[in-house]
């Protein structure tokens, strides 16, 4: 028997393109969530549904785990959780309407969740969590399942949703449910407006890189201390940032000196100015042929196709 089943909705053959590549990509972020709850002593079960899966699949694995909670988790650093939306949301929503049949509480984070908690929340979602999901996902078990911390008040990680007659609301720090059933209403303390809230954190000398076979701790500050507490999150997460600059992405450049620009009816020209140095670049505009000012814009970024052909837009 287990405390908490996971599951994702990420199934491969929905896209055809993926099923001629054949590398499928292996649920990291459900793994994380998996591995952040057994630490705190949780027993977890994993539905992957990758390759194979079954109307009766999922039934079949409550039946088998008999679970106290469902907790559906896209990966979300999988950029193919984005693709075939409609048919992962539709497995989503069985996945929910099986859960609530055997009587469970269901918690699901996805991008497609956190676009549409409403209606997630009609077939069968009592929350769905917004944004980073482990530390909310762990309140939220305590809070529904009782134990460490079982009374508190789920979303002090992350934010919940719920919904009521008044429609979705948000309650505490990070998770949408029907009602205010998920703290109070009208605002996410652990949401920034800043840019980057933990700038004024002092980071150590960041290690060096070094081969790693499993994923490593998030919580696990570099120090080698452990991050205990939500304020103690703050600048966990600007160590994190630092590393992926550095062995990344590339640190991200300050303010510029100066940034000037021109716009025409056919262009938009851009200079930006540091250090003596400057670089410049223009973006085309093309204005349809008929209708009548004000036009709605479309940003396409490279270059690249946005699905829509080129001669519907201009007309």
């Amino acid at each position: 028997m287990a405390d908490i089943l996971l599951a994702h909705c990420n199934h491969l053959y929905f896209d055809r393109k993926q099923v001629r590549k054949m590398q499928p990509y292996p649920p990291l972020q459900t793994l994380l969530a998996a591995a952040c709850l057994r630490r705190e002593g949780f027993e977890v079960a994993l539905y992957d549904c990758t390759l194979e899966h079954s109307d009766d699949g999922f039934r079949q694995a409550l039946d088998r785990h008999r679970p106290r909670l469902v907790a559906l988790c896209e990966d979300n650093f999988n950029f193919l959780t984005k693709m075939c939306l409609t048919r992962n949301r539709d497995l989503a929503f069985s996945m929910c309407r099986a859960a609530k049949e055997a009587g469970l509480p269901v918690v699901v984070n996805s991008s497609d969740a956190s676009d549409h908690a409403a209606e997630y929340i009609r077939n069968g979602a009592d929350f769905v969590i917004l944004g980073e999901v482990e530390i909310t996902l762990l309140e939220a078990a305590r809070h529904l399942l009782g134990g460490s911390g079982g009374n508190a008040p789920v979303g002090q990680g992350g934010s919940t949703a719920s919904m009521g007659s008044g429609g979705v609301g948000l309650g505490g720090n990070g998770t949408a449910g029907i009602g205010g059933v998920g703290g109070s209403a009208g605002g996410s303390p652990g949401a920034s407006s800043k840019e980057d809230d933990g700038a004024d954190c002092t980071v150590a000398s960041l290690p060096a890189q070094a081969a790693n076979p499993k994923l490593p701790d998030p919580f696990k500050k570099l120090d080698g201390t452990r991050t205990s507490t939500k304020a103690e999150w703050r600048c966990r997460r600007e160590e994190i940032r630092k590393l992926a600059e550095k062995y990344a992405y590339g640190t991200k450049p300050d303010k510029p000196q100066s940034v000037t620009g021109t716009v025409s009816k056919s262009s938009i020209s851009v200079t930006v100015m540091d250090s003596g140095k400057s670089a410049s670049f223009t973006a085309s505009i093309t204005l349809p042929t008929g209708g009548k000012a004000p036009y709605p814009a479309i940003i396409v970024y490279g270059g690249a196709g946005f699905g829509a052909p080129r001669g519907h837009v201009r007309r």
